[in-house]
Parts: C-alpha cells; sequence; structure tokens
C-alpha cells in the first residue's frame, strides 16, 4: 500500500482529476474474464478505438515479436499471441495514451524511450533465463517508472526540483523525491495503478523496483524489472530523470539466480537486440 505520506501527496493533487485509461481496455479485461470469448470479440472491441487498434497492430508487428509474416488483423494477432500478450500490448498502449506530451523541464519521449526498453528488456529477461513471467514483465516494465509522469504533470514545481537535486548530488530519483515531496514515484506509481484496478502483482512491481529486498507475492517479478531497469540504465536507452548510481540489488540477483558474468552476457545480447530492432522506440508515435 501507498505510504501515508504518499497518500497525503495525492490528496493534494486531488486525486480524482488523475487520468483514466481508456475505457476500451476495460472492456477487453472484463470480456476476457468470459470463457466463452473468442478472439473475433477481443479484436471487435480494440478495434471500436481506431488510434489504439492501430498501434496495437504497430507493436504486434515491430521486429519486437519477431514474425516473419506481417500481421494484418487484430484476430490474427490475438490467434497468434494469446490474450495474455495482446492485453498487456493494449495496456502499454493505453497508459502512454492516458498522458499528455509532457513539457520541457522534463523530456517525455526519453522517459517513454526508457521505459519501453525496461519492458524489452523485462520480457527478454524472462525468456532468456525460462522465468515464466513474460508478459507481466513487458507490462510491468511500461509501467514500472508511471509515478514520475504523475509527480510532473501535477506536483510539477517540486518535481522538477527532485531532479535537480538527483543531478546535483547524484542521488537516486526516489531518494531526492522522498526529500523534496515526502513521497516518490514508487508510491504514487503504486497508487494509480490500484486506482486504475490493475493487478496486484503489476503495483507491486512498480513500488518495490528499487527495493526489491523487500518481499511480498511475486519477488520474481519485482526482481525481474529492478534488473532490467538497471540493464537499460547501463546501455543509455532513453532517460527517466534517475542520475543516482546505477545498482543491481544482492536480493534481485538471488530471486533470479544470477550473478556478474550472467548480467555482463545478457547485457551483451540486449545491445545487439536493440541495434538491430530501432524500430520499438517508434510504435508510438503518431496515430
Amino acid at each position: 500500500m501507498p505510504t501515508l505520506a504518499a497518500a497525503e501527496k495525492l490528496g493534494r493533487i486531488v486525486i480524482r482529476s488523475l487520468p483514466t485509461l481508456p475505457s476500451v481496455y476495460y472492456r477487453v479485461e472484463e470480456t476476457m474474464r468470459d470463457p466463452d470469448t473468442s478472439a473475433a470479440d477481443v479484436a471487435r472491441i480494440i478495434e471500436s478505438d481506431q488510434s489504439i487498434a492501430s498501434k496495437v497492430l504497430k507493436l504486434v508487428n515491430s521486429s519486437y515479436f519477431g514474425f516473419t509474416r506481417k500481421i494484418t488483423s487484430l484476430r490474427q494477432a490475438i490467434v497468434m499471441l494469446g490474450f495474455s500478450a495482446v492485453r498487456n500490448a493494449l495496456l502499454s498502449i493505453s497508459v502512454i495514451k492516458a498522458f499528455g506530451p509532457g513539457n520541457e523541464d522534463f523530456n517525455r519521449k526519453e522517459f517513454w524511450k526508457h521505459a519501453l526498453a525496461v519492458a524489452a528488456s523485462a520480457r527478454f529477461i524472462s525468456v532468456d533465463w525460462r522465468l515464466g513471467v513474460h508478459d507481466d514483465a513487458y507490462a510491468a516494465g511500461i509501467l514500472h517508472d508511471i509515478g514520475k509522469v504523475v509527480l510532473d504533470q501535477y506536483l510539477h514545481a517540486e518535481f522538477v526540483r527532485s531532479l535537480k537535486l538527483s543531478q546535483r548530488e547524484g542521488m537516486s530519483l526516489h531518494e531526492a523525491e522522498r526529500r523534496v515531496i515526502g513521497a516518490s514515484h514508487c508510491d504514487v506509481g503504486e497508487y494509480l495503478c490500484e486506482s486504475w484496478s490493475l493487478p496486484v502483482r503489476l503495483g507491486e512491481a512498480v513500488a518495490l523496483h528499487h527495493k526489491p529486498s523487500v518481499i511480498r507475492s511475486d519477488p520474481r517479478l519485482v526482481s525481474v524489472v529492478h534488473v532490467a531497469d538497471s540493464m537499460v540504465r547501463q546501455l543509455q536507452l532513453g532517460h527517466s530523470g534517475n542520475y543516482g548510481p546505477i545498482e543491481y540489488n544482492e536480493a534481485a540477483l538471488e530471486e533470479l539466480n544470477t550473478g556478474p558474468e550472467r548480467i555482463a552476457d545478457l547485457l551483451s545480447k540486449l545491445r545487439q537486440e536493440f541495434a538491430m530492432n530501432p524500430d520499438l522506440f517508434a510504435i508510438f508515435e503518431g496515430d
């Protein structure tokens, strides 16, 4: 749960004014609970919002998914990827759509590039290390820093002071936020996930990606997001506003049964993947 300080801060920014996810996401989520739901049923719902539908198809056809032939319909995408993968792709697109373009003090384009890279890296880690959290890892990667966008949008002056403190002192941004605001993007992000009625495991990954040693219900997913975040920062893909040190938490490495050599090997693989697949970062541009 969010800290008392986070709840107080969210009260100050009037939580009721926070953006909501597009209705198409909730309609798909509800429809997928019916065991008789078909791929055609889900495709029809997504197609009711052409802007989102086009982005889902663009994501599916990006080199990230590695299909050798073009996917021409959402029904085909759902059949080939499954409900879970498409739902989380839809969630990712919906989250980005929920917020505006940002301002010059916090580069939203670089922020989303970082988030997309963490999402792709988290899924890659799960697949490469056979961790079994592939789709959730992607969604959690997109969401992990979402609290920063909320703070930038609703507590802008204080968030900018936090950014400057992180840069000036070389301090992790979540620590700078606590010092300036009294709550961090992790607290705010978890609160937002709860207000959007997202799965608890995703909220936990958002809340604990800087503190993977804190055990709740899904330490593996939290650890994957933590490691992916650190790797993307090391690869300098996008920028999340965090000027603090790059760290790999020992508890996270132990949870994933990994160490420095395996990290170095995966960094090399990821560097090659991102160099070969630059279209990943263009999928949300335009309608």
